[in-house]
């Protein structure tokens, strides 16, 4: 039996998932993998604020999603980071680290947090972690312990930030709920 709990605890877990996972879509027998919705969103941004140049500001010929914009995209991607940064602090959620770690030796750690050079692991390295989608992660674990006024409100937000990065992005919204 499922609670309304459960059911807006479904929707922000879909949600989240394609905002922070690469998507996957079958064409013709063949599956095609596509960025995360925030990474196409924050890569759209920057391709398009790249190509105007100069004071002219011609924009650069070339494809780009339909009715969007440079401000636009940048302002979608600066809400949506103000947004869950909003959401970390009222829940008060524990920050996500800076580095994340491949490998599990507690000396190649403090190697690779040192700075010097010493016997590593074939699979150690450190790689900054992406601190937008931890935080999304975390707030779809949390959204189960909250009251069901805030938990739809939380699940409105993120709906919202996931409908943003579709459209933004260039995809249409109801093909993303289709590969769910």
């Amino acid at each position: 039996m499922t609670t309304a709990v459960n059911t807006v605890v479904d929707r922000i877990a879909a949600d989240v998932r394609q905002l922070v996972d690469p998507i996957h879509a079958a064409v013709r027998g063949r599956v095609i993998t596509h960025a995360a919705l925030l990474d196409s969103l924050r890569t759209a941004a920057a391709v398009l604020s790249s190509g105007s140049r100069g004071p002219e500001r011609r924009p650069a010929p070339g494809s780009r999603p339909p009715g969007r914009g440079v401000d636009s995209l940048i302002q979608t991607t600066g809400t949506i980071d103000a947004d869950i940064g909003m959401w970390h602090g009222r829940l008060y959620l524990p920050s996500p680290p800076e580095f994340v770690f491949d490998c599990p030796h507690r000396s190649c750690r403090e190697l690779l947090m040192g700075g010097y050079r010493g016997p590593l692991c074939r699979v150690a390295r450190r790689r900054r972690t992406d601190w937008q989608k931890t935080v999304l992660r975390q707030l779809t674990g949390a959204a189960s312990s909250l009251s069901p006024e805030v938990g739809n409100w939380l699940a409105i937000d993120v709906h919202n930030w996931w409908h943003d990065a579709a459209v933004g992005s260039g995809w249409n919204p109801g093909d993303l709920l289709k590969l769910r």
